[in-house]
């Protein structure tokens, strides 16, 4: 008896989850076209040409890694002076060397001033020092479409507990490398080596 009441409420039990529509089958509201097989529909997709390997945001388009490289230059300056130390040899040719290896390098170079003078003339200053790496750089067969000055003149100083101390520290240059090479990060699947 059991079995029976079982099977004859069945189909009652189904006819309650399944929903006909009077005007027939139901058709999509919207294009979820992805042509491109990244898993963004064409709709949202803002890099439509992507492909199913690479790792996409949403809005379709890869994510990328900017890759930087390691190198910093640090030189400090008398007072209203643009001489460099040969002390600093050393460093400088180390960059060189890393941006001779790797030509997707470019050095960004800031130069900065202290507090003593007018801040237009220490802005000028600053210019200057950064001009002065730069041209040693240049020496060394780096083009000058890798190298970018900056002039910050007395508006970023070292704050140190002595004021003379503070005044040394902040007449310097500071350099550092960057790239702008970009890396897609691809999906990872089985057939990846």
């Amino acid at each position: 008896m059991k079995k029976l009441l079982i099977i004859s409420l069945l189909p009652i039990v189904l006819s309650g989850c399944v929903s006909y529509s009077e005007s027939g089958p139901v058709k999509q509201q919207f294009n979820l076209q992805d042509d491109d097989s990244d898993g963004v529909i064409n709709a949202r997709d803002l890099c439509p040409d992507t492909g199913s390997v690479a790792v996409v945001n949403n809005d379709g388009c890869p994510l990328q890694l900017t890759t930087q490289a390691k190198g910093e230059l640090h030189i400090l300056f008398a007072n209203d002076s643009t001489y460099i130390n040969p002390s600093y040899n050393k460093q400088i040719e180390t960059m060189v060397m890393l941006m001779q290896k790797h030509p997707q390098l470019t050095l960004i170079i800031n130069g900065y001033a202290s507090k003593i003078g007018q801040s237009a003339y220490n802005q000028n200053l600053s210019l200057r020092r950064a001009k002065q790496v730069e041209q040693l750089f240049e020496v060394h067969n780096i083009a000058a479409s890798r190298l970018k000055i900056v002039g910050f003149g007395d508006t970023k100083p070292i704050l140190a507990q002595d004021v003379d101390e503070s005044y040394k520290l902040s007449r310097r240059v500071t350099a550092k490398l960057v790239t702008n090479e970009h890396i897609q990060i691809d999906k990872w699947n089985v057939f990846s080596k």
